[in-house]
């Protein structure tokens, strides 16, 4: 029996190793490195073309120019006491929060990626925790870890998480209000803990459409869907969660309410689009347009990412124009497959207008093992049919990538977009691999006590 006891004490040592806080303070240390060498690329100019002095991806994010000087002009606000004026300034909302860490840490790290890295490091490990609260919740612990884990390496999103960019704070309220949606799908509350759950996710609401309000609708949606599971789950149990129906309700009424908060959508796109857009006539405004008018608002936001990048080579379908309902149900299965599949294949190895050649490979790369996890996503989901949870996550997966696939036509702006619903999707694939590994587990402990047991 040596050999199972040594096998069952070593596995017992590895998870005593692999703990979430042991993890998370290797995944601080790891964002840690990767902004210092970034920065470092930058202030060399090793790669001019792409890093700036200050640490900007001007390839890949090239908004973090026109964020860095504006969160300046903000942290000197702040220094200067214009607390009031600092708050009403016409600048996104994402900008505040970082021109408070320029104004912290500015004057002993910088005003570059260095001085905005507290914040964007709270966001990454923020993002971790919650992608390992979910799948905690809908799987287990250490499917929650494993999840975690791969978004934490993921090389293109930890890039992402260095630059100056709302993504990572609109990423962040995204899986924490699913999560809130997902205690009310799960557990029944009680009416404290339910409306506690409410307001939470209505205050999360607000921040998100503060942060990006040109998502509003997948915002919506999300909420939408997530009434829709509690409701299906009532019907389901045959008798009434009062306190959780109010709850998710709440929650809903809140988010509605969040809608009329201020934004300031013209400060919201970088000052070179500006031009360009205002080039772009479509026949009608989307404020003037009717609730119903779906086909003409998308049509709207389309002809804003075509204007966007005129000439970009990773460009999918600018020649389409979604000018009816009945065109936009006809390119519903195109758009999936954009929000899915893209880039594809014959994208993976073309010279990019922005990322040069490497950028191709690592984004084929990455989608190439991102085809895997939907495959995996499906077998998850296929073993958890009966689950509530699980069609949650993938419902707003499938809206959230085929809203992208109808109005985003650059594939790289796609890609950062497309973060938040390749997260959810980790985890449903987590499930899987955990599934297969314990079945690993258990054939290789199985042979070790029979092969002890003909020992003995």
């Amino acid at each position: 029996m040596k050999r199972s006891t040594i096998l069952r004490t070593k596995l017992k040592v590895t998870s005593n190793w692999f703990s979430p806080s042991r993890l998370l303070i290797a995944a601080a240390i790891l964002h840690l490195i990767v902004t210092t060498a970034v920065f470092a690329v930058g202030r060399k100019a090793l790669m001019p073309g792409t890093i700036d002095a200050n640490g900007i991806a001007v390839a890949f994010a090239v908004d973090g120019v026109e964020h860095r000087v504006a969160a300046v002009t903000l942290a000197e606000m702040i220094w200067s006491g214009q607390f009031r004026a600092w708050v009403s300034a016409a600048y996104p909302f994402h900008l505040k929060p970082y021109s408070i860490s320029f104004a912290i840490f500015g004057p002993f790290l910088g005003f570059s990626i260095l001085g905005a890295e507290p914040l964007n490091l709270s966001c990454y490990l923020g993002i971790l925790i919650f992608v390992y609260k979910l799948g905690n919740e809908i799987f287990g612990a250490r499917v929650g870890l494993v999840a975690a884990g791969m978004v934490g390496l993921w090389p293109s999103f930890l890039l992402h998480t260095t630059q100056l960019l709302r993504d990572p704070l609109f990423i962040l309220g995204m899986l924490a209000l699913i999560f809130v949606m997902t205690g009310l799908l799960l557990h029944p509350y009680l009416w404290r803990k339910s409306l506690l759950h409410g307001v939470m996710g209505g205050l999360l609401a607000a921040l998100l459409w503060k942060i990006r309000s040109d998502m509003a609708p997948v915002l919506m949606a999300t909420v939408i869907l997530g009434a829709l599971m509690v409701v299906i789950r009532q019907l389901a149990l045959g008798h009434l969660l009062v306190a959780n129906v109010a709850g998710i309700a709440f929650l809903a009424a809140l988010t509605a309410g969040a809608m009329f908060l201020p934004v300031y959508r013209e400060a919201d796109r970088p000052r070179r689009y500006r031009e360009a857009l205002t080039q772009a006539t479509p026949v009608m405004r989307e404020e003037e347009l009717s609730v119903w008018q779906l086909a003409t608002r998308i049509a709207i936001v389309r002809q804003r990412f075509i204007t966007m990048y005129p000439d970009s080579r990773a460009n999918i379908d600018t020649d389409v124009r979604l000018a009816t309902d009945r065109d936009l149900l006809r390119y519903l299965p195109r758009a999936m497959a954009i929000g899915l599949f893209a880039p594809f294949p014959n994208m993976w190895f073309e010279t990019g207008s922005s990322v040069g050649s490497v950028g191709r490979v690592l984004s084929g790369f990455e989608t190439l093992i991102m085809y895997a996890i939907e495959c995996l996503a499906m077998i998850a989901l296929w073993r958890g049919r009966r689950q509530l949870s699980f069609w949650l996550l993938t419902s707003i997966i499938l809206m959230g990538t085929i809203a992208l696939g109808l109005v985003v036509v650059n594939v790289g702006t796609l890609y950062r977009l497309r973060y938040l619903f390749l997260m959810l999707m980790i985890i449903l694939a987590a499930g899987s691999i955990t599934h297969y590994l314990d079945c690993f587990m258990r054939r290789r402990i199985t042979d070790v006590l029979r092969e002890a047991g003909k020992d003995c």
